[in-house]
């Protein structure tokens, strides 16, 4: 298979080396030194075109499979419209233990997360003592790339020449029809709002049974049969977005069944409630740039022992992020701006009964790729050794309150979308 624009022992190695380079707090320290340095893997990135390609992601994985057959499996979870593979990578010693799982890339034009989940098979596959415990423990399940097609073009959807136009009535919040595509007729679907398990509960099925007795979206589809088959304890969905200003002023009042404040049967004595959603467009923070946000499940039937295990992972995430030792250690890890629409993968999969959190890593002017990568790599290594060690259950779930608000964007926010 030829690789487009790059050597492939470049790539390879210079995705490899994010398993390698870290901080000495982190469980990506460094154990075989002499083989890489961050500057050389800086420079082999940046000169070889930003990211892999489809064909450069389907080749790491095959190599890291053939390299470890014993506990490195790669399958085809599912085929895109256009008839591309979307694959999945497992490392796992013993079947019998719990999984975790990740994914990446649902939007086809934000990047990064497929290089970080790679780097975290590369890490699992390094012989590397720390990553015995893990494989003790826990069975590692990911999807580096969800959307084959819409990373080709890029844009943010999926490719369907059957699907429709977007619904401005549909919004993330009331949701109404149920339509979420592009604003021209046959672009595509947001993959990111058809995450409900059960398809017959989704807006789109109940307002149109005829035209979409299935879901309509494969590569969502592809993720919900692979969570059915290994039954993963949580997941951990990768985003990408823009920059934004970290709001310390501003107190998030939790979605609608949540509060306190909510009306009562006497609308005379109910009290006005707070906007939901952060923040006053008027408002103009702190100044403080946030670097990226995570967001645990909000719907209201969520369970909440469900609830409390994804928030326990949220702040483990962020502790191992904002260590002072640790090289991403840059800014802050917000809260995010997300509402209770169970489309959306960390509640549609709250829903089926998974632990499961949005994190959005930022891209804009934070930094070079390497550290929007390592974001990916680093958190969810830090959740899989805290879910194998035990730790993960011991975190105080009320301190998910630590997190600050998203505030105004710098001026990016919309380039990756939301969530």
């Amino acid at each position: 298979m030829e690789l487009h624009k790059r050597d492939f022992l470049k790539a390879f190695g210079g995705v490899a080396a994010l398993a390698t380079v870290g901080s000495a707090s982190s469980l990506a320290d460094q154990h075989v030194a002499e083989e890489f340095a961050l500057e050389d893997f800086t420079l082999e990135y940046l000169n070889n075109d930003d990211v892999l390609d489809n064909q450069e992601l389907e080749t790491l994985l095959q190599r890291l499979e053939d390299e470890n057959p014993e506990f490195v499996t790669v399958d085809q979870i599912g085929e895109s419209n256009q008839g591309r593979p979307i694959y999945s990578i497992s490392i796992e010693k013993d079947q019998t233990c719990p999984s975790v799982m990740a994914i990446g890339q649902q939007h086809g034009d934000e990047f990064f997360m497929a290089e970080g989940l790679l780097a975290v098979a590369q890490f699992l596959t390094s012989g590397d003592s720390r990553v015995e415990r893990i494989l003790d423990n826990r069975s590692v399940h990911l999807v580096p790339r969800v959307n084959m097609d819409g990373f080709v073009v890029p844009h943010r959807f999926n490719v369907d020449p059957d699907a429709p136009v977007d619904d401005p009535e549909s919004d993330i919040f009331g949701a109404d029809t149920g339509i979420f595509a592009a604003e021209e007729e046959g672009v595509g679907w947001d993959i990111n709002r058809y995450n409900r398990h059960e398809w017959t509960e989704h807006e789109l099925y109940q307002n149109f049974p005829d035209e979409y007795p299935e879901n309509p979206v494969p590569e969502a589809v592809a993720v919900h049969e692979m969570m059915d088959d290994v039954n993963p304890e949580w997941i951990i969905d990768f985003h990408r977005m823009g920059s934004f200003m970290v709001d310390y002023e501003t107190e998030w009042p939790g979605p609608e069944w949540a509060r306190e404040d909510k009306p009562d049967d006497d609308p005379e004595e109910a009290e006005e409630p707070e906007a939901f959603v952060p923040p006053d467009p008027d408002d103009p923070g702190d100044g403080f740039i946030g670097t990226g946000a995570m967001l645990w499940p909000l719907h209201e039937d969520v369970d909440s022992e469900i609830r409390e295990l994804s928030q326990q992972l949220v702040i483990t995430m962020r502790d191992a992020l904002i260590e002072p030792d640790n090289e991403l250690r840059r800014v802050e890890y917000a809260r995010y701006p997300g509402g209770t629409y169970a489309g959306i993968a960390r509640n549609g999969h709250g829903l089926a009964g998974y632990g499961s959190v949005l994190f959005e890593l930022a891209g804009g002017t934070l930094g070079d790729r390497v550290f929007r990568a390592r974001q990916a790599f680093e958190a969810m290594l830090a959740a899989t050794d805290a879910a194998a060690t035990g730790s993960l259950y011991d975190v105080d779930a009320d301190r998910v309150d630590e997190l600050p608000e998203t505030g105004n964007s710098p001026g990016n926010i919309e380039e990756g979308g939301m969530e």
